[in-house]
């Protein structure tokens, strides 16, 4: 497959089709079932799968970095606020007390 073919079913929720490429890779005789079966709930598409999976690894690794941001904050400020604590904390911030 040329690495400016077109794919993606029409229909699929994404909008338009996506330019792709060939990548190619190895798994385990093992995985080749789970991958297979996984696969199946996008239509047998791999490369729905794969697409999905990266966009749902993507959030999740997001998700991680947020929590330990928010972590680091929480620490450096004694802990998590509520919400009013937060607006407390603004305002006496913006009177520059």
């Amino acid at each position: 497959m040329r690495a400016d073919a077109v794919l993606g079913p029409a229909g699929d929720g994404f909008g338009a089709a996506q330019a792709a490429e060939f990548v190619e890779f190895e798994i385990g005789y093992d995985d080749v079932a789970e991958l297979d079966r996984l696969a199946s709930i996008h239509g047998g598409d791999r490369s729905a799968f794969l697409s999905e999976a990266i966009r749902v690894m993507g959030a999740r690794e997001r998700a991680v970095r947020l929590q330990m941001l928010q972590e680091r904050i929480h620490a450096a400020i004694g802990g998590p606020r509520a919400s009013e604590q937060v607006t407390a904390d603004v305002r006496q911030v913006l009177k520059g007390t």
